[in-house]
């Protein structure tokens, strides 16, 4: 069974998702599409879980972090990649921080 290693980058995960989680508020007069994020990546070899071919091992690691419009995160999606962005922004309605979990997978993933 393929298996996803969440330890050999974990202080770097860690990281990552804390400095989203404690970002400061988006800059007066930033449109409702500012956002701040930390985008993980699977690295090779992309084992399919589905799969029951013996023990494939995958690591996750933080392929960048930023803020801005989330047309920038956007143009760090990979077609080939396994990702997932976790991302912090504020809601138009309430004012409140909302976080968000997208988990990329194209059709062009082997």
């Amino acid at each position: 069974m393929a298996t996803l290693n969440l330890s050999s980058n974990g202080p770097s995960i860690k990281s990552s998702y804390q400095g989203v989680i404690n970002a400061p508020a988006p800059p007066s007069g930033s449109s409702s599409t500012y956002a701040q994020w930390a985008l993980f990546s699977v690295q090779a070899p992309l084992a399919n879980a589905f799969q029951d071919s013996g023990n494939k091992e995958s690591v996750l690691k933080v392929q960048a972090t930023g803020d801005g419009e989330l047309e920038d995160l956007l143009e760090d999606f990979n077609e080939g990649r396994i990702q997932f962005a976790f991302i912090k922004i504020k809601d138009p309605n309430t004012g409140l921080p909302k976080y968000v979990l997208i988990a990329w997978v194209s059709s062009h993933v082997p």
